[in-house]
């Protein structure tokens, strides 16, 4: 088996399992992010738990706990993991 091979099968394994940190982390070489956040989300009468895995460049992967049960819940969690990224991106530029 090529690395190739063995890198995509370990990246198949990461997503399989869920094991999204492992896979940006160890697998694509991003970084821990410097302070994780994590926070909660509200659409459709239900809470969601966001957490900050990775980040790399100004970008951060964010994981949502619990599965939105339709595209537009989906989009409801998507525009307010924006706007607190959005809050978060102002905050950070306001200290430099």
């Amino acid at each position: 088996m090529t690395a190739v091979e063995q890198l995509i099968q370990q990246i198949e394994a990461n997503l399989d399992g869920k094991r999204f940190k492992e896979l940006f982390i160890q697998e694509l070489g991003w970084s821990n992010p410097r302070v994780a956040r994590h926070f909660r989300v509200s659409a459709e009468d239900r809470e969601y738990q966001v957490t900050e895995i990775a980040q790399k460049k100004g970008l951060s992967v964010m994981v949502v706990d619990g599965v939105p049960t339709s595209r537009d819940v989906m989009d409801d969690v998507d525009r307010e993991i924006a706007k607190r990224s959005e809050e978060h991106t102002s905050e950070l530029q306001s200290r430099v």
